[in-house]
Protein backbone atom coordinates (compact mmCIF):
# COMPACT_ATOMS: atom_id res chain seq x y z
CA UNK A 1 0.00 0.00 0.00
CA UNK A 2 2.83 2.50 0.99
CA UNK A 3 4.38 2.01 -2.65
CA UNK A 4 1.00 2.31 -3.61
CA UNK A 5 0.60 5.51 -1.96
CA UNK A 6 3.30 6.78 -3.19
CA UNK A 7 2.85 6.60 -6.86
CA UNK A 8 -0.25 8.07 -7.02
CA UNK A 9 1.38 10.96 -5.12
CA UNK A 10 4.45 11.31 -7.43
CA UNK A 11 2.45 11.03 -10.28
CA UNK A 12 -0.10 13.35 -9.11
CA UNK A 13 2.66 16.04 -8.42
CA UNK A 14 4.50 15.08 -11.39
CA UNK A 15 1.39 15.69 -13.76
CA UNK A 16 0.36 18.70 -11.12
CA UNK A 17 3.31 20.74 -11.73
CA UNK A 18 3.68 20.04 -15.43
CA UNK A 19 0.31 20.34 -16.49
CA UNK A 20 0.02 23.27 -14.27
CA UNK A 21 3.03 24.51 -16.42
CA UNK A 22 1.77 23.70 -19.44
CA UNK A 23 -1.85 25.67 -18.57
CA UNK A 24 -0.33 28.36 -17.43
CA UNK A 25 1.81 28.77 -20.68
CA UNK A 26 -1.34 28.25 -23.14
CA UNK A 27 -2.93 30.26 -20.61
CA UNK A 28 -0.08 32.96 -21.66
CA UNK A 29 -0.68 32.54 -24.91
CA UNK A 30 -4.21 32.95 -25.26
CA UNK A 31 -4.23 36.09 -23.37
CA UNK A 32 -0.95 36.94 -26.13
CA UNK A 33 -3.53 36.08 -28.78
CA UNK A 34 -7.00 38.18 -27.20
CA UNK A 35 -5.46 41.04 -26.80
CA UNK A 36 -3.69 40.94 -30.99
CA UNK A 37 -6.34 39.23 -32.53
CA UNK A 38 -9.45 41.59 -30.98
CA UNK A 39 -12.95 39.75 -30.02
CA UNK A 40 -14.28 38.43 -33.53
CA UNK A 41 -10.89 37.10 -34.77
CA UNK A 42 -10.00 35.17 -31.56
CA UNK A 43 -13.88 34.38 -31.34
CA UNK A 44 -13.05 32.81 -34.59
CA UNK A 45 -10.08 31.03 -33.58
CA UNK A 46 -11.54 29.42 -30.78
CA UNK A 47 -14.46 28.13 -33.24
CA UNK A 48 -11.47 26.83 -35.32
CA UNK A 49 -10.03 25.12 -32.15
CA UNK A 50 -13.42 23.47 -31.74
CA UNK A 51 -13.46 22.16 -34.97
CA UNK A 52 -10.17 20.85 -34.68
CA UNK A 53 -10.80 19.18 -31.18
CA UNK A 54 -14.04 17.17 -32.98
CA UNK A 55 -11.91 16.03 -35.62
CA UNK A 56 -9.52 14.90 -33.44
CA UNK A 57 -11.28 12.56 -32.05
CA UNK A 58 -11.90 10.72 -34.88
CA UNK A 59 -8.05 10.37 -35.29
CA UNK A 60 -7.45 7.85 -32.59
CA UNK A 61 -11.22 6.78 -32.37
CA UNK A 62 -10.51 6.97 -28.27
CA UNK A 63 -8.50 4.03 -29.02
CA UNK A 64 -5.39 5.58 -26.89
CA UNK A 65 -6.86 5.47 -23.52
CA UNK A 66 -7.37 1.66 -24.37
CA UNK A 67 -4.03 0.83 -24.99
CA UNK A 68 -2.66 2.43 -22.01
CA UNK A 69 -4.89 0.66 -19.80
CA UNK A 70 -4.25 -2.64 -21.56
CA UNK A 71 -0.08 -1.67 -21.66
CA UNK A 72 -0.30 -0.79 -18.40
CA UNK A 73 -2.22 -3.91 -16.91
CA UNK A 74 0.92 -5.43 -19.34
CA UNK A 75 3.39 -3.77 -17.97
CA UNK A 76 1.82 -5.13 -14.14
CA UNK A 77 1.78 -8.44 -15.14
CA UNK A 78 5.34 -8.61 -16.84
CA UNK A 79 4.52 -9.00 -20.12
CA UNK A 80 6.68 -7.19 -22.28
CA UNK A 81 5.96 -8.81 -25.55
CA UNK A 82 2.50 -7.95 -25.02
CA UNK A 83 3.34 -4.34 -24.24
CA UNK A 84 5.62 -3.82 -27.51
CA UNK A 85 3.82 -5.02 -29.77
CA UNK A 86 0.26 -3.33 -28.48
CA UNK A 87 2.37 0.00 -28.59
CA UNK A 88 3.78 -0.53 -32.24
CA UNK A 89 0.46 -1.73 -33.43
CA UNK A 90 -1.16 1.97 -32.03
CA UNK A 91 1.74 4.11 -33.50
CA UNK A 92 0.77 2.49 -36.79
CA UNK A 93 -2.85 2.80 -36.24
CA UNK A 94 -2.28 6.32 -35.46
CA UNK A 95 0.26 7.32 -38.52
CA UNK A 96 -2.47 5.87 -41.12
CA UNK A 97 -5.07 7.89 -39.33
CA UNK A 98 -2.92 11.16 -39.58
CA UNK A 99 -3.01 10.70 -43.49
CA UNK A 100 -6.67 9.85 -44.06
CA UNK A 101 -7.55 12.65 -41.92
CA UNK A 102 -4.71 15.14 -43.67
CA UNK A 103 -6.02 14.07 -47.20
CA UNK A 104 -10.02 14.18 -46.42
CA UNK A 105 -9.51 17.83 -44.98
CA UNK A 106 -7.56 19.12 -47.86
CA UNK A 107 -9.64 17.75 -50.39
CA UNK A 108 -12.53 19.07 -48.51
CA UNK A 109 -10.70 23.00 -48.14
CA UNK A 110 -10.96 23.48 -51.52
CA UNK A 111 -14.46 23.29 -52.50
CA UNK A 112 -14.68 26.14 -49.03
CA UNK A 113 -12.79 28.51 -51.57
CA UNK A 114 -15.67 29.33 -53.52
CA UNK A 115 -18.51 29.31 -51.04
CA UNK A 116 -16.74 31.19 -48.09
CA UNK A 117 -13.21 33.09 -49.00
CA UNK A 118 -9.83 31.77 -49.23
CA UNK A 119 -8.86 32.59 -45.39
CA UNK A 120 -11.16 29.60 -44.68
CA UNK A 121 -9.85 27.83 -46.90
CA UNK A 122 -6.31 28.23 -45.67
CA UNK A 123 -7.59 27.56 -42.50
CA UNK A 124 -8.59 24.32 -42.93
CA UNK A 125 -5.52 23.47 -44.63
CA UNK A 126 -4.01 24.38 -41.56
CA UNK A 127 -6.40 22.38 -39.56
CA UNK A 128 -5.64 19.23 -41.27
CA UNK A 129 -1.59 19.32 -41.08
CA UNK A 130 -2.61 20.17 -37.19
CA UNK A 131 -4.46 16.44 -37.15
CA UNK A 132 -1.32 14.77 -38.85
CA UNK A 133 1.01 16.02 -36.33
CA UNK A 134 -1.55 15.82 -33.65
CA UNK A 135 -1.62 11.82 -34.90
CA UNK A 136 2.31 11.41 -34.14
CA UNK A 137 2.29 13.36 -31.12
CA UNK A 138 -0.38 11.06 -29.83
CA UNK A 139 1.32 8.06 -30.46
CA UNK A 140 4.89 9.23 -28.72
CA UNK A 141 3.21 10.61 -25.61
CA UNK A 142 1.02 7.63 -25.58
CA UNK A 143 4.40 5.43 -25.27
CA UNK A 144 5.60 7.70 -22.38
CA UNK A 145 2.09 7.37 -20.91
CA UNK A 146 1.59 3.91 -20.85
CA UNK A 147 4.99 2.81 -19.22
CA UNK A 148 4.37 5.60 -16.66
CA UNK A 149 7.31 7.36 -17.55
CA UNK A 150 5.77 10.71 -16.20
CA UNK A 151 9.00 13.04 -16.52
CA UNK A 152 9.43 12.64 -20.35
CA UNK A 153 5.49 13.21 -21.18
CA UNK A 154 5.71 16.07 -18.77
CA UNK A 155 8.81 17.57 -21.37
CA UNK A 156 7.08 16.82 -23.94
CA UNK A 157 4.05 18.87 -23.35
CA UNK A 158 5.91 21.51 -21.41
CA UNK A 159 8.10 21.67 -24.47
CA UNK A 160 5.22 22.03 -27.00
CA UNK A 161 3.63 24.87 -24.83
CA UNK A 162 6.73 26.71 -24.57
CA UNK A 163 7.01 26.65 -28.01
CA UNK A 164 3.40 27.58 -28.37
CA UNK A 165 4.02 30.38 -26.07
CA UNK A 166 7.32 32.10 -27.90
CA UNK A 167 6.12 31.69 -31.06
CA UNK A 168 3.37 33.25 -30.33
CA UNK A 169 4.94 36.37 -28.52
CA UNK A 170 7.48 36.65 -31.45
CA UNK A 171 4.64 36.54 -34.47
CA UNK A 172 1.53 37.35 -33.19
CA UNK A 173 2.36 40.20 -30.54
CA UNK A 174 5.66 41.30 -32.16
CA UNK A 175 5.25 41.15 -35.52
CA UNK A 176 1.28 41.43 -35.38
CA UNK A 177 0.65 38.45 -37.83
CA UNK A 178 -3.09 37.07 -38.06
CA UNK A 179 -4.99 33.77 -37.09
CA UNK A 180 -3.32 31.48 -40.25
CA UNK A 181 0.11 32.03 -38.52
CA UNK A 182 -1.57 31.60 -35.44
CA UNK A 183 -3.30 28.55 -36.54
CA UNK A 184 0.40 27.35 -38.31
CA UNK A 185 1.90 28.04 -34.39
CA UNK A 186 0.27 25.14 -32.81
CA UNK A 187 1.90 22.89 -35.73
CA UNK A 188 4.97 24.32 -35.24
CA UNK A 189 4.94 23.81 -31.28
CA UNK A 190 4.03 19.99 -31.44
CA UNK A 191 7.06 19.30 -34.14
CA UNK A 192 9.39 20.57 -32.23
CA UNK A 193 8.24 18.84 -28.90
CA UNK A 194 8.51 15.85 -31.19
CA UNK A 195 12.18 16.30 -32.35
CA UNK A 196 13.14 16.79 -28.77
CA UNK A 197 11.95 13.73 -26.85
CA UNK A 198 12.68 11.81 -29.87
CA UNK A 199 15.87 10.33 -28.17
CA UNK A 200 14.03 8.92 -25.27
CA UNK A 201 11.29 7.76 -27.64
CA UNK A 202 14.64 5.60 -29.59
CA UNK A 203 15.95 4.92 -25.89
CA UNK A 204 12.63 3.16 -25.23
CA UNK A 205 12.90 1.65 -28.23
CA UNK A 206 16.01 -0.02 -27.51
CA UNK A 207 14.76 -1.36 -24.14
CA UNK A 208 11.84 -2.97 -25.63
CA UNK A 209 13.99 -4.17 -28.87
CA UNK A 210 15.11 -7.43 -26.62
CA UNK A 211 11.49 -8.81 -26.17
CA UNK A 212 9.82 -10.70 -29.16
CA UNK A 213 6.96 -9.10 -30.49
CA UNK A 214 3.21 -11.12 -29.96
CA UNK A 215 2.39 -13.20 -32.99
CA UNK A 216 -0.85 -12.86 -31.72
CA UNK A 217 -3.66 -10.05 -33.12
CA UNK A 218 -3.67 -8.13 -29.76
CA UNK A 219 -4.09 -4.87 -31.32
CA UNK A 220 -7.64 -6.45 -33.68
CA UNK A 221 -8.33 -8.50 -30.49
CA UNK A 222 -8.13 -5.24 -28.55
CA UNK A 223 -10.81 -3.42 -30.01
CA UNK A 224 -13.10 -6.48 -30.99
CA UNK A 225 -13.33 -7.57 -27.43
CA UNK A 226 -13.29 -4.35 -25.10
CA UNK A 227 -12.45 -1.11 -27.55
CA UNK A 228 -14.87 -0.97 -30.29
CA UNK A 229 -17.18 1.25 -27.74
CA UNK A 230 -14.46 4.04 -27.00
CA UNK A 231 -14.17 4.13 -30.93
CA UNK A 232 -17.77 5.33 -30.99
CA UNK A 233 -17.34 7.11 -27.15
CA UNK A 234 -14.48 9.56 -27.81
CA UNK A 235 -16.45 11.45 -30.79
CA UNK A 236 -19.40 11.53 -28.67
CA UNK A 237 -17.53 12.97 -25.55
CA UNK A 238 -15.47 15.34 -27.85
CA UNK A 239 -18.59 16.76 -29.18
CA UNK A 240 -20.28 17.18 -25.83
CA UNK A 241 -17.52 19.23 -24.66
CA UNK A 242 -17.19 21.64 -27.82
CA UNK A 243 -20.91 21.90 -28.78
CA UNK A 244 -21.23 25.09 -26.69
CA UNK A 245 -19.12 27.06 -28.41
CA UNK A 246 -20.92 26.17 -31.34
CA UNK A 247 -24.57 26.65 -29.60
CA UNK A 248 -23.50 30.33 -28.54
CA UNK A 249 -22.05 30.99 -31.97
CA UNK A 250 -25.47 30.71 -33.13
CA UNK A 251 -27.70 32.24 -30.98
CA UNK A 252 -25.71 35.06 -29.33
CA UNK A 253 -22.55 35.37 -32.39
CA UNK A 254 -18.85 34.73 -32.50
CA UNK A 255 -17.78 38.00 -30.13
CA UNK A 256 -19.57 35.83 -27.69
CA UNK A 257 -17.83 32.92 -28.36
CA UNK A 258 -14.37 34.66 -27.63
CA UNK A 259 -16.05 35.96 -24.09
CA UNK A 260 -16.87 32.14 -23.46
CA UNK A 261 -13.64 31.23 -24.71
CA UNK A 262 -11.85 33.73 -21.93
CA UNK A 263 -14.17 32.58 -19.64
CA UNK A 264 -13.45 28.97 -20.09
CA UNK A 265 -9.09 29.79 -20.41
CA UNK A 266 -9.58 30.97 -16.95
CA UNK A 267 -10.88 27.84 -15.68
CA UNK A 268 -8.49 25.79 -17.21
CA UNK A 269 -5.51 26.33 -15.03
CA UNK A 270 -7.11 25.46 -12.07
CA UNK A 271 -8.95 22.54 -13.16
CA UNK A 272 -5.68 20.86 -14.29
CA UNK A 273 -4.91 20.09 -10.66
CA UNK A 274 -8.30 18.02 -10.53
CA UNK A 275 -7.53 16.35 -13.99
CA UNK A 276 -4.18 15.22 -12.71
CA UNK A 277 -6.00 12.01 -10.54
CA UNK A 278 -7.49 11.20 -13.65
CA UNK A 279 -4.09 11.11 -15.66
CA UNK A 280 -2.09 9.67 -12.93
CA UNK A 281 -5.14 6.77 -12.09
CA UNK A 282 -5.56 5.12 -15.31
CA UNK A 283 -2.24 3.54 -15.66
CA UNK A 284 -2.00 2.90 -12.01
CA UNK A 285 -5.41 1.02 -11.66
CA UNK A 286 -5.41 -0.63 -14.79
CA UNK A 287 -2.15 -2.44 -13.28
CA UNK A 288 -4.02 -3.17 -9.77
CA UNK A 289 -7.87 -3.76 -10.17
CA UNK A 290 -7.18 -7.37 -9.70
CA UNK A 291 -6.84 -6.29 -5.88
CA UNK A 292 -10.10 -4.43 -6.10
CA UNK A 293 -10.26 -3.46 -2.30
CA UNK A 294 -7.23 -1.46 -3.10
CA UNK A 295 -8.71 -0.21 -6.34
CA UNK A 296 -11.97 0.90 -4.50
CA UNK A 297 -9.80 2.24 -1.43
CA UNK A 298 -7.74 4.32 -4.14
CA UNK A 299 -10.72 5.57 -5.93
CA UNK A 300 -12.42 6.75 -2.59
CA UNK A 301 -9.70 8.73 -1.24
CA UNK A 302 -8.76 10.56 -4.41
CA UNK A 303 -12.43 11.47 -4.75
CA UNK A 304 -12.23 12.92 -1.43
CA UNK A 305 -9.18 14.92 -1.53
CA UNK A 306 -10.00 15.98 -5.63
CA UNK A 307 -13.92 17.30 -4.12
CA UNK A 308 -11.62 19.44 -1.21
CA UNK A 309 -9.19 20.41 -3.36
CA UNK A 310 -12.08 21.70 -5.92
CA UNK A 311 -13.60 23.97 -2.99
CA UNK A 312 -10.17 25.20 -1.81
CA UNK A 313 -9.76 26.51 -5.56
CA UNK A 314 -12.86 27.42 -6.55
CA UNK A 315 -14.15 29.93 -3.58
CA UNK A 316 -11.17 32.41 -3.87
CA UNK A 317 -11.52 32.35 -7.37
CA UNK A 318 -15.21 33.48 -7.31
CA UNK A 319 -14.54 36.08 -4.81
CA UNK A 320 -11.74 37.74 -7.04
CA UNK A 321 -13.36 36.69 -10.40
CA UNK A 322 -14.19 40.06 -11.66
CA UNK A 323 -10.69 41.87 -10.85
CA UNK A 324 -8.88 38.49 -12.11
CA UNK A 325 -11.14 39.32 -15.53
CA UNK A 326 -9.89 42.82 -15.32
CA UNK A 327 -6.29 42.69 -14.71
CA UNK A 328 -5.30 39.66 -16.96
CA UNK A 329 -7.98 40.54 -20.66
CA UNK A 330 -8.65 44.14 -19.52
CA UNK A 331 -12.05 46.18 -19.27
CA UNK A 332 -13.36 45.32 -22.53
CA UNK A 333 -14.19 41.61 -21.26
CA UNK A 334 -15.73 42.57 -18.09
CA UNK A 335 -19.39 41.04 -19.80
CA UNK A 336 -17.07 37.65 -18.94
CA UNK A 337 -17.22 37.88 -15.43
CA UNK A 338 -20.60 36.23 -14.96
CA UNK A 339 -20.26 33.03 -17.21
CA UNK A 340 -16.28 32.88 -15.34
CA UNK A 341 -18.24 32.73 -11.88
CA UNK A 342 -20.37 29.97 -13.16
CA UNK A 343 -18.10 28.29 -14.58
CA UNK A 344 -15.38 28.11 -11.39
CA UNK A 345 -18.43 26.27 -9.58
CA UNK A 346 -18.64 23.15 -12.25
CA UNK A 347 -14.72 22.19 -10.56
CA UNK A 348 -17.01 21.08 -7.91
CA UNK A 349 -19.12 18.49 -9.86
CA UNK A 350 -15.78 17.74 -12.47
CA UNK A 351 -13.81 16.91 -9.35
CA UNK A 352 -16.23 13.78 -8.67
CA UNK A 353 -16.45 12.44 -11.90
CA UNK A 354 -13.01 12.68 -13.36
CA UNK A 355 -11.49 10.58 -10.71
CA UNK A 356 -14.35 7.49 -12.03
CA UNK A 357 -13.32 7.32 -15.53
CA UNK A 358 -10.04 5.52 -15.07
CA UNK A 359 -12.20 2.38 -13.48
CA UNK A 360 -14.21 2.14 -16.43
CA UNK A 361 -11.22 1.26 -18.76
CA UNK A 362 -9.34 -0.68 -15.90
CA UNK A 363 -12.84 -2.91 -15.48
CA UNK A 364 -13.14 -2.75 -19.65
CA UNK A 365 -16.42 -1.49 -19.24
CA UNK A 366 -15.92 1.14 -22.22
CA UNK A 367 -19.24 -0.11 -23.42
CA UNK A 368 -21.14 1.84 -20.45
CA UNK A 369 -18.58 4.84 -20.93
CA UNK A 370 -20.47 4.95 -24.03
CA UNK A 371 -23.91 4.87 -22.80
CA UNK A 372 -23.18 7.71 -20.30
CA UNK A 373 -21.41 10.07 -22.87
CA UNK A 374 -24.26 9.73 -25.39
CA UNK A 375 -26.61 10.60 -22.48
CA UNK A 376 -24.79 13.01 -21.06
CA UNK A 377 -24.61 14.78 -24.90
CA UNK A 378 -28.03 14.58 -25.10
CA UNK A 379 -28.72 16.32 -22.03
CA UNK A 380 -26.17 19.27 -22.67
CA UNK A 381 -27.24 20.05 -25.66
CA UNK A 382 -31.17 20.36 -24.45
CA UNK A 383 -29.66 22.19 -21.32
CA UNK A 384 -27.41 24.38 -23.62
CA UNK A 385 -30.66 25.56 -25.35
CA UNK A 386 -33.13 25.54 -22.91
CA UNK A 387 -30.57 28.31 -20.37
CA UNK A 388 -29.12 30.04 -23.38
CA UNK A 389 -32.56 31.46 -23.90
CA UNK A 390 -33.88 32.16 -20.67
CA UNK A 391 -30.39 33.51 -19.07
CA UNK A 392 -27.95 33.86 -22.23
CA UNK A 393 -24.37 33.32 -21.67
CA UNK A 394 -25.08 32.30 -18.45
CA UNK A 395 -27.48 30.00 -18.66
CA UNK A 396 -24.60 27.59 -20.65
CA UNK A 397 -22.87 27.87 -17.41
CA UNK A 398 -25.89 26.37 -15.60
CA UNK A 399 -26.11 23.53 -18.03
CA UNK A 400 -22.94 23.01 -17.34
CA UNK A 401 -22.75 22.74 -13.59
CA UNK A 402 -26.13 20.50 -13.95
CA UNK A 403 -24.70 17.90 -17.30
CA UNK A 404 -21.07 17.22 -15.07
CA UNK A 405 -23.04 16.76 -11.61
CA UNK A 406 -25.55 14.19 -13.95
CA UNK A 407 -22.46 12.49 -15.58
CA UNK A 408 -21.06 11.60 -12.14
CA UNK A 409 -24.72 10.26 -10.68
CA UNK A 410 -25.20 8.14 -14.57
CA UNK A 411 -21.40 6.75 -14.31
CA UNK A 412 -21.58 5.93 -10.74
CA UNK A 413 -24.66 4.08 -11.06
CA UNK A 414 -22.62 2.20 -14.27
CA UNK A 415 -19.82 1.02 -12.36
CA UNK A 416 -21.86 0.02 -9.50
CA UNK A 417 -24.28 -2.11 -11.78
CA UNK A 418 -20.94 -3.99 -13.13
CA UNK A 419 -19.56 -3.54 -9.14
CA UNK A 420 -22.34 -4.18 -6.68
CA UNK A 421 -19.72 -4.04 -3.74
CA UNK A 422 -18.47 -0.41 -5.20
CA UNK A 423 -20.04 2.17 -2.82
CA UNK A 424 -19.28 6.15 -2.34
CA UNK A 425 -20.28 7.40 0.98
CA UNK A 426 -20.25 11.16 0.57
CA UNK A 427 -20.58 11.44 4.60
CA UNK A 428 -16.99 10.20 4.28
CA UNK A 429 -15.55 13.04 2.33
CA UNK A 430 -16.50 15.18 5.39
CA UNK A 431 -14.76 13.40 7.88
CA UNK A 432 -11.27 13.45 8.67
CA UNK A 433 -9.59 10.09 9.48
CA UNK A 434 -6.68 9.05 10.88
CA UNK A 435 -4.96 8.35 7.45
CA UNK A 436 -6.27 11.68 6.60
CA UNK A 437 -4.88 13.23 9.54
CA UNK A 438 -0.85 11.36 8.65
CA UNK A 439 -0.91 12.72 5.50
CA UNK A 440 -1.95 16.12 6.76
CA UNK A 441 1.20 15.93 9.40
CA UNK A 442 3.58 14.61 6.44
CA UNK A 443 2.46 17.54 4.32
CA UNK A 444 3.07 19.88 7.10
CA UNK A 445 6.32 18.68 7.55
CA UNK A 446 7.34 18.78 3.72
CA UNK A 447 6.94 22.10 4.03
CA UNK A 448 8.33 23.14 7.55
CA UNK A 449 11.48 21.11 5.87
CA UNK A 450 11.59 23.53 2.45
CA UNK A 451 10.93 26.39 4.03
CA UNK A 452 13.63 25.42 7.12
CA UNK A 453 11.35 26.32 9.71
Amino acid sequence: MISLKRQVAEGVFLFSSGSLIVTFLHFLSSVVLIRSLGLFEYGLLVLALSFYAILVSFLSMGIGGVVLSDVSNAVGEKDYPKAKTLLKSYMKFELVMGIILLAVTVVISFPLKGIYNEMISNLLLIIALYLFTSGLQAAVSNVFYSLSRFRIYNALIVIEALSRFSLVLVFIAMLGEGILVAMIIYVAAQIISILVTLPSLLSIRNQLRKYPSSKEPLFRNMIKSHGKWVIFSLPIKRIGGQVHYWITEYFLGVNAVAILGVAMRGTDILKVFLQSFESVLMPITAGIVKSWERTKYLISKSIKYNLWGSVILAVPAIIFAQLLIELVFSGKYLDATPIFTVLLLTMIPFSLVVVLTPLFYALKIQKHLFYADFVVDILIIVLDVTFILFFGLVGIGISMILTIFMSFVIKYKLIKKSMPDFEIKMRNFFIIDDFDKRQFRMLLNKIKTKLHL
